[in-house]
């Protein structure tokens, strides 16, 4: 994947594994972006298994349905929340709700580069590069 240019934005899982593994261990060069999820105080969710880069992941706000809120809270036994002026939803973890916000961010970087000419002049190992430093250096310890 890195001979194309393509980056691949990949949730490090809730197993909780590699817990005493140091964002460093990882290989910043290859095509893979790995995201853990943090909580509420910005360190590491518990259920979060290792990765590069952390995003929240820990009691994010999901809206939905009413009929997709009830089918989760029976489902897995989610908290349901709602008021007047909130659709109903429900509060979830994951290292799935910290990706997307991680690929956004991504995103933002390679349209940033094209619209300033710089993405054509690299290569597609150095694409991959500049994605992981810019957003490993726009953050502290890693966390977006």
């Amino acid at each position: 994947m890195n001979k194309l240019g393509c980056l691949i934005v990949h949730a490090s899982g809730n197993h909780g594994f590699q817990k005493n593994v140091d964002r460093d261990a990882f290989d910043r060069d290859d095509s893979v972006l790995r995201v853990e999820a943090s909580n509420w105080a910005g360190a590491r969710s518990s259920m979060s298994s290792a990765a590069e880069l952390m995003a929240p992941g820990e009691g994010v706000f999901i809206l939905g349905t009413s009929a997709e809120v009830e089918s989760a809270k029976q489902r897995f036994g989610y908290e349901t929340q709602s008021c007047a002026l909130v659709p109903q939803g429900l509060f979830s973890d994951g290292t799935s709700l910290a990706a997307p916000v991680v690929s956004g961010i991504a995103a933002q970087v390679i349209g940033i580069t094209k619209k300033f000419g710089l993405w054509a002049a690299l290569d597609s190992s150095e694409k991959i590069k500049l994605v992981n430093r810019v957003l490993d250096q726009s953050t502290l310890g890693g966390e977006v």
